[in-house]
């Protein structure tokens, strides 16, 4: 009974930080947009530095944008799966992820085993 407990509180704990984590990203990404609304009222040049430095800049504000949205959906999921009772459970093999992994990384998907054999093949 005890072992129940302390697994419920570690999973109401983990969904704090994510909680925290998803509110601090949303945030984040928010000023990013912000940003790059205001990037785009620059006045560029059609100089070919100034065109690739436009380039440039669209380019890496699209990256973060994918990267905040990546990881806000692997946080969805995470909350979700709180909610479904299937937290904590490798997508891959079904087994439970350590307790030390979800530590580190609480919307990890996988176990590290499936990890890192999926990421041979990416």
């Amino acid at each position: 009974m005890a072992r129940k407990k302390k697994t419920v509180d570690t999973v109401a704990r983990l969904k704090e930080r994510l909680l925290a984590e998803q509110a601090r990203l949303m945030k984040e990404y928010r000023q990013h947009v912000d940003e790059t609304v205001e990037l785009a009222s620059i006045d560029f040049d059609d100089t070919p530095v100034d065109v690739a430095a436009e380039q440039y800049e669209w380019d890496r504000s699209k990256s973060i944008a994918n990267s905040y949205d990546h990881v806000l959906r692997k946080i969805k999921r995470a909350l979700e799966k709180i909610e479904k009772g299937t937290y904590g459970l490798c997508e891959d093999c079904g087994k439970p992820i350590a307790p030390v992994r979800l530590e580190a990384l609480p919307y990890a998907e996988r176990c590290l085993e499936c990890q890192n054999a999926a990421e041979l093949f990416e």
